[in-house]
């Protein structure tokens, strides 16, 4: 017997113990957070006001938006051994842009500052490559260790 998957309509919640966790977007309205898998996208000052980002396979460890608030990058954690993912999201379209899947077990924090066109987040305690996602009108999302 098939079932099919109910769809996220609200949240309740926020840890606070993720690093870059809690970010404001540049219009100074909106807040986006982390929740498990999931990101929450809501106005502040409304919580009723949700939209959700689904894309990783486990937990969101970071978060860095670009300075005009255009773009979203996110890293998850994951387990030993599983490659953990970077997402590049686009927030006027709430879709996403890039993935990339580089480094194991987790991407922490971004590194350096962020443009519209440049992102480049740091692996966790294990060694290995930053992740860096570029974009541009003409070429679309890259990404490279």
């Amino acid at each position: 017997m098939a079932t099919d998957a109910l769809p996220l309509e609200g949240v309740i919640g926020f840890g606070g113990n993720i690093r870059n966790g809690l970010v404001l977007h540049p219009d100074g309205q909106t807040l986006i957070y982390p929740l498990g898998s999931t990101i929450v996208i809501r106005e502040k000052g409304n919580p009723t006001s949700q939209q959700f980002l689904q894309g990783h396979s486990d937990k969101v460890a970071t978060l860095a938006i670009s300075k005009s608030g255009r773009y979203l990058a996110s890293g998850q954690i994951t387990y030993m051994g599983f490659c953990a993912d970077i997402i590049l999201w686009e927030l006027e379209t709430r879709t996403i842009k890039h993935r990339m899947s580089l480094h194991k077990v987790r991407y922490e924090s971004p590194s350096g500052g962020y443009s519209q066109v440049a992102c480049r987040l740091r692996p966790g305690p294990r060694p290995g490559p930053p992740g860096h996602l570029k974009t541009s009108p003409r070429h679309g999302a890259t990404g490279a260790p």
